[in-house]
């Protein structure tokens, strides 16, 4: 019997271009925060989160796999291959952090990736830990988001990993309307911490969005959290 994953989700749609996917059967979670200071970073978000629709026909040939190694690179190899749609059929860009939850002989694990500026986080233990790397996306430099590198080719997923899900924490996927504000001194980590603290994880969510209401973007978040099923005697 699988673990139960808890999800919440809140959005502010200030501008319009973030979008998010999340697949219950796959338990696959994905944020995409189209550029907004670029051309068409909406498209670019909404055709990334499309794209990112076939995962679940890409997900069922490692429906079976125990090397976490090789899921993430896989992941890895996916979230390329939607890039290269982003770049195929818009002249925008959009980070992406996704995170598919696995069990494996009975334990969860998160399989990440991450493109552009949006955050992972654990919250575990009452501390945020941030586990993606920022790779930042300004004007002009545009550095590892999903979409037309300068050369014409296109944006691969660099970043990615996995580890254990902490069963006594929560999961933290967010835009950076939200992860930007702590960035620019709006928002304390401890402010996002007391956000996520002993709430459930739809408060949380929409907590979030009220710690960050001074960041001037969209904010769009998902919070997880894992409930152990145990099978009756």
């Amino acid at each position: 019997m699988r673990n139960k994953i808890l999800v919440g989700t809140a959005q502010s749609k200030l501008k319009g271009q973030d979008r998010y996917s999340i697949d219950h059967v796959t338990r696959t979670y994905v944020i995409f925060d189209g550029l907004g200071g670029a051309k068409d970073g909406d498209k670019a978000a909404e055709t990334a989160a499309v794209a990112f629709g076939d995962f679940k026909h890409y997900a069922q040939d490692y429906a079976n796999v125990e090397d976490l190694d090789r899921l993430a690179g896989a992941l890895a190899h996916f979230t390329t291959w939607v890039s290269q749609e982003v770049a195929k059929k818009t002249d925008g860009y959009t980070p992406c952090i996704a995170a598919p939850i696995v069990e494996i002989q009975g334990g969860l694990h998160v399989v990440w990736v991450n493109m552009g500026d949006s955050r992972l986080y654990v919250f575990s233990n009452g501390r945020l830990v941030q586990v993606s790397e920022d790779e930042a996306c300004p004007l002009g430099f545009l550095n590892n988001c999903m979409g037309k590198s300068p050369t014409g080719g296109v944006r691969a997923a660099k970043q990615y990993g996995s580890f254990p899900f902490p069963m006594d924490g929560k999961i933290i996927l967010c835009s950076d309307g939200i992860s930007g504000g702590v960035a620019r001194g709006f928002i304390k980590e401890s402010d996002l911490e007391q956000a996520v603290n002993t709430f459930s994880v739809e408060q949380a969510a929409r907590n979030l969005l009220e710690v960050a209401h001074e960041h001037q973007d969209d904010k769009t978040v998902i919070v997880l959290e894992a409930k152990k099923r145990f099978r009756a005697p």
